[in-house]
């Protein structure tokens, strides 16, 4: 059965994207992907009640922030949705996986690949389908939780663990005789809440997870299931994005001063040469010729620091880094 990937869009080019990246992986035979332009078009789309996943741009012609995702979720709250947005409309993403989004890309810096793309369609369902059964029925709550992707943690009131599922024993770092019977640990979101934390695996080594809280009755008890995404690739991929920004701002900085420092060094250079002309002192002459060599050199460094786009460091005077700028990229 093919998957139903309905995407709420109203720029050509990211409706194109997706087109491309859906289609490029391996599971892209299980697919069906379509798109609408505008909220209206998608209010009447889901009358059909036969979509899986939703990604939503929230910023569309007939309807614009999180009044976007609210309309949409409640149309549709069974369905999991996947915001679209702007860096500058990050708050927002956040503020709809609070009230029940699933996750969110940003748009403005698309360097997500088809695989992760698909695997991220796929954990949205599987955890929708979880959310959903528990709304209607809790019969087969332990086996459902047992195969999910995402970590699935069920405390008590005191914050006491119940259960975990083979994913949570993974993402935590810890064996099941480790963790059931004792204390979560880490502070968890009041329901419908999403918070973010850092855990620290029984090796150190660490991840960046989210957690969703869900109020549940486990055998017979009020109970809480907590919902633990692994976040650390999309922290990286954003940390990335940020670490290109800046780089970009570096190099054309670091461009302009050295244009600027090229014109003074050029006269430095020309006074020089008049100056070992007319120079009959042997002393005075060879001091001008090494003040000449030096600010050639500097010219030299300058205009290679001019023409770097990707430059890479290296260590000096103990723990600090420099650039390397024999082995940065130079464009030619």
């Amino acid at each position: 059965m093919k998957t139903n990937i309905l995407l709420i869009e109203d720029n050509m080019a990211d409706v194109q994207f997706f087109k491309t990246i859906l289609f490029d992986g391996e599971n892209a035979c299980d697919i069906s992907f379509e798109y609408v332009e505008s909220v209206h078009d998608a209010l009447k789309r889901l009358e059909a009640n036969d979509i899986d996943l939703i990604f939503l741009d929230i910023n569309l012609p007939d309807s614009n922030g999180f009044e976007t995702f609210q309309t949409i979720y409640n149309k549709a709250c069974e369905i999991p949705i996947i915001i679209l947005t702007g860096t500058d409309d990050k708050e927002l993403a956040l503020k709809a996986l609070k009230k029940g989004a699933e996750d969110y890309f940003i748009k403005d810096h698309f360097v997500y690949t088809s695989k992760f793309i698909l695997s991220i369609i796929r954990h949205s369902i599987e955890r929708r389908h979880v959310y959903n059964l528990l709304k209607k029925s809790e019969k087969k709550l332990r086996s459902v939780i047992e195969k999910i992707a995402d970590a699935i943690v069920i405390i008590n009131s005191d914050g006491k663990i119940l259960f975990v599922n083979p994913a949570a024993i993974s993402l935590l770092g810890f064996d099941s005789e480790d963790l059931v019977s004792k204390q979560f640990g880490y502070p968890f979101a009041d329901y419908e809440n999403t918070i973010e934390i850092k855990i620290v695996k029984k090796d150190n080594s660490e991840r960046f997870a989210e957690i969703h809280t869900v109020e549940i009755c486990w055998e017979e008890k009020k109970a809480y299931l907590l919902s633990i995404r692994d976040i650390t690739k999309r922290k990286e991929l954003e940390e990335r994005v940020i670490e290109e920004e800046q780089l970009r701002v570096l190099i054309e900085t670091t461009g302009a001063i050295c244009h600027e420092l090229h014109q003074p060094m050029q006269a430095i250079l020309g006074y020089c040469d008049l100056l070992m002309l007319k120079m009959k002192d042997e002393q005075n002459f060879t001091t001008i010729q090494k003040i000449s060599n030096q600010i050639q050199r500097m010219s030299n460094i300058t205009k290679k620091l001019s023409q770097i786009t990707r430059y890479k460091t290296k260590n000096y005077l103990g723990d600090k880094k420099i650039i390397d700028i024999e082995n940065s990229i130079i464009s030619k």
